[in-house]
């Protein structure tokens, strides 16, 4: 079984890859193969809206990375999109990927009922997991990234199931993984009342998440 995740964060070592990396490394444990294609080790060009795509599926404006990612993506047998999230959405070099796989990884044809809109990539029943990061600590903040990854998650699922990750409250690079003594600087540069009980909480809080990535990660494989 290979999982392949599309770790949407520019930063390597950030709250989104920490996660992700802890999902894969469950899905690892239960014996299946991982690739994470991390955003910035990616050359894709802007999509020019020219829809040439739609006709045979390959982008023929650019000879960039967005056909190989999309094959990989085919391959996988689970698939994993995670993000922070920027002013409320996706940041914007991972939307821009997304825009130039409507094409290429989603067939879109007319019918009599409007758009038919289904998977490109080899039919396969697939699991998936939406992972979505923010430094508010309102969950709410969360809400868009998933709707939009599981939306595309659910067109390539074919049946399989989709799990959420949801991480709100982290407002530091890293912070999922800092110990309380760490964090407690943070919070007191930041004005925080009591910023060393919130510390030690939020370092629970924190490990009880990785935790949970771990077990996700492991039952897209079993």
């Amino acid at each position: 079984m290979k999982v392949v995740a599309l770790m949407g964060s520019p930063r390597g070592g950030s709250n989104t890859d920490t996660i992700t990396e802890k999902v894969l490394e469950g899905a690892r444990s239960a014996g299946a193969e991982t690739n994470k294609i991390m955003i910035n080790d990616l050359q894709v060009s802007p999509c020019t809206g020219c829809l040439k795509c739609r006709e045979k599926g390959e982008c023929q404006q650019y000879n960039d990375d967005i056909n190989g990612l999309v094959e990989e993506l085919g391959e996988a047998d689970a698939l994993v999109f995670g993000a922070p999230v920027w002013g409320g959405f996706i940041p914007g070099q991972l939307k821009m990927i997304f825009d130039r796989m409507v094409g290429a990884a989603v067939k879109i044809e007319a019918s009599e009922n409007g758009a038919q809109i289904t998977s490109r990539l080899p039919q396969k029943k697939r699991s998936g997991v939406s992972i979505a990061v923010c430094a508010s600590p309102a969950k709410e903040m969360t809400e868009a990234t998933i709707v939009f990854f599981n939306h595309n998650l659910s067109l390539h699922a074919n049946g399989g199931d989709i799990r959420e990750i949801r991480a709100p409250g982290l407002s530091a690079h890293g912070m999922v993984k800092m110990e309380a003594e760490d964090m407690e600087v943070i919070l007191e540069q930041m004005g925080v009342e009591n910023a060393g009980l919130m510390a030690v909480q939020a370092e629970k809080a924190n490990q009880d998440l990785l935790d949970d990535a771990y077990e996700i990660g492991k039952k897209l494989v079993n």
